[in-house]
Order: C-alpha cells, then sequence, then structure tokens
C-alpha cells in the first residue's frame, strides 16, 4: 500500500513541476497577450503565478427531522439553478423517491409517519421538465479573427459520451475573450486550476463557467484560464458579455473552449444540439474543421 501511494505522489509531483508557465504582455498595439512561450528578452513581460486558490465545494444539505410526530426529510439547495434529488433506501416505495428542489430554496422532500432509516442520496443539476427552445446561440467568442472548431458534435477524442456528445471544441489562442452564447444566470464557477494533460486524472479538472437559461438549459464553457474568471455564482450575464478568457486546464491538448449546452433528463445529464450565429448574424450548426467569425465586440 506505502508503495502504490508513493508512486502516485511522485507523479503528481512531476506532473507539477513540469507544467509550462504562463506569461502576460502587451504587443506593440496594446493588446494583451497571454502564452506558454517565454517572449523577447526586451519585451515586459509578467509572469502569471499559480494560485493554489481553493474553491469551496458546494453541495445540498440533507438533514432527517422530527416536527409534529412527523419525520421530514429537508433539503437545503445552495445553488441558483433547480437541482434533482434522488434518495435510495428499500424504505421507499421502489427503492428510491424524487424530488426537485427550486433554485436557493430549502425544502420538504419527504414526510413520513414513521422514522426513517439510513439512506443513500445522489443529485443533479436542472429540473428534468426543462426543454431546449430552439434559441440560436451567438459565439461565445470576442475576437478578430476567425477561429476552427477542432471538435464537434459526436467527435471522437471526446464527445462520445452522453454529457459532452452535443459539445463543441474551438481552438483558441491563450488568453482569448469568452462571451457568454446566450443571457442566463451563473450558478457554478471554478478557475483555480492551471495543469493539462490527457490522463484519466485530468477528466474532472477542467476550469468551468456554467450558466442556466430561461428554458432550464445550461451552458457550461470549459477549460477557462486560471484566475480569469469575471463572474460569480448568481450573476445575471447578457448574451455577448465577457466572462473569461480562454485557458487549458484540464483534460486538454492545448487551449480551446470547450462548450456545451445540457439538461438534466430524470437524474441523467444529456446534452443537446445547438446552432450558432457568428459575428455576421449567420445561423449555422457547428461542424469539425469550419471556421467561425466570432464577435469583436
Amino acid at each position: 500500500m506505502y508503495f502504490k501511494i508513493s508512486l502516485i505522489v511522485i507523479s503528481i509531483l512531476l506532473s507539477l513541476s513540469s507544467s509550462a508557465a504562463i506569461y502576460k504582455y502587451k504587443d506593440k498595439n496594446g493588446k494583451i497577450i497571454f502564452t506558454d512561450s517565454k517572449p523577447a528578452s526586451d519585451t515586459k513581460v509578467e509572469k502569471v503565478k499559480y494560485r493554489a486558490k481553493k474553491n469551496k465545494a458546494l453541495k445540498p444539505k440533507v438533514s432527517v427531522l422530527k416536527v409534529d410526530n412527523k419525520y421530514v426529510i429537508q433539503v437545503s439547495n445552495p445553488f441558483y439553478v433547480p437541482i434533482e434529488i434522488k434518495f435510495i433506501s428499500s424504505f421507499f416505495n421502489q427503492g428510491a423517491h424524487t424530488k426537485v428542489i427550486p433554485e436557493k430554496t430549502v425544502n420538504d422532500a419527504y414526510i413520513s409517519n414513521k422514522n426513517i432509516p439510513e439512506f443513500s442520496y445522489t443529485w443533479r443539476f436542472g429540473d428534468p421538465k426543462a426543454r431546449p427552445d430552439g434559441y440560436h446561440y451567438k459565439v461565445p467568442i470576442i475576437s478578430r479573427k476567425s477561429h476552427q472548431i477542432s471538435q464537434s458534435f459526436k467527435g471522437s477524442f471526446s464527445h462520445y459520451e452522453r454529457p459532452n456528445i452535443y459539445a463543441v471544441d474551438i481552438a483558441l489562442d491563450l488568453g482569448t475573450t469568452i462571451s457568454a452564447a446566450r443571457s442566463g444566470t451563473v450558478f457554478a464557477t471554478r478557475d483555480n486550476f492551471h495543469l493539462k494533460g490527457q490522463s484519466q486524472y485530468f477528466l474532472d479538472k477542467a476550469n468551468v463557467i456554467e450558466i442556466v437559461h430561461d428554458d432550464g438549459t445550461y451552458a457550461v464553457y470549459a477549460h477557462i484560464l486560471q484566475g480569469s474568471s469575471l463572474v460569480s455564482p448568481g450573476d445575471k450575464v447578457t448574451a455577448g458579455e465577457k466572462i473569461a478568457r480562454s485557458g487549458s486546464a484540464g483534460f486538454s491538448t492545448g487551449p480551446h473552449l470547450h462548450f456545451v449546452i445540457r439538461r438534466n433528463r430524470g437524474m441523467k445529464i444529456i446534452s443537446d444540439p445547438f446552432t450558432f450565429v457568428d459575428g455576421d448574424g449567420r445561423s449555422f450548426t457547428p461542424k469539425t474543421g469550419m471556421f467561425i467569425k466570432a464577435n469583436r465586440k
């Protein structure tokens, strides 16, 4: 056991020591540039330092209370989005009980005349009644360049599992401005990780911003640059508003934006196909290899 743990620790330390530095500087036109290649020595450069900031991991709070001779499972939802929670025990009919808890509320999820024995539970973001309304999403980039879609729907590299089947990867320069593709409410952010890799370890390490929309679907903007998030949970954003900069943290081969529209379908997170609207107002379905025009402001 000690030998196995030691190997894991050594592997992580090697990954940390071999990670590339991020540099920030202004080019001759005054534009801020982020890069992992050290610029020429005569350029005034700021090294973006890794900050081991810990984002507090929120989760629902579940309590069993006795109220007026009744036994109550009470759930506190700390998120700015509804959640569906599933309680699992032979005590419940058919071995389980599910309940949707509205955003930022405390609700009685189950009431019984009998004492409720020990149970387990799991939960998912989103109301299972949510359905996509056919919205056309703004290309979520602010840039004067065209950018290539490196992987689109049902991509063989990493878009073959249910939550990402209809995801899009857009190759970007490090530090490109990311904008909201649709108006909504921010309910989750993380921008405290700076390493990238292609091993299983990195699958859940991407820095992300998640925004819920009026139709109950939500957008995930992944692999944002460490420390670049401009929004926090609870913020209302409008389509085209700046929210972060592009990075490569997590399961990634290089700087890009991973963008996907998701919803909860009965305790299963799925993704839905969508269309983009480019900087010229043209609507299109994203396809691998396509060059797309970003918004300029």
